[in-house]
């Protein structure tokens, strides 16, 4: 699991971090394009919308994976996204 603040030195350490967990699961390399895009909007949408740009926050995002299939799961305390705003 990696925990990060919202600021932007810290989100640098989301692809690394994910490079790494990625290899660990062997997970194949077809899937990590994709992922790191998904990782890195679902990140930047938390930042944004749950905490606002100068409010910080903390996000935890972990990868499960078994064999074909990979899940990150990103968990924050921020504010609910609201569907109807």
């Amino acid at each position: 699991m990696l925990h990060l603040h919202t600021d932007t030195a810290d989100l640098a350490r989301l692809h690394p971090w994910l490079d790494r967990a990625a290899t660990a699961r062997a997970l194949p390399q077809t899937m990590l394009h994709g992922m790191h895009v998904a990782i890195e909007e679902a990140v930047a949408n938390v930042a944004l919308h749950a905490f606002g740009p100068d409010q910080p926050g903390d996000i935890a995002v972990r990868l499960c994976a078994a064999p074909g299939v990979a899940a990150l799961v990103v968990e924050d305390g921020g504010r609910p996204f609201d569907p109807a705003a």
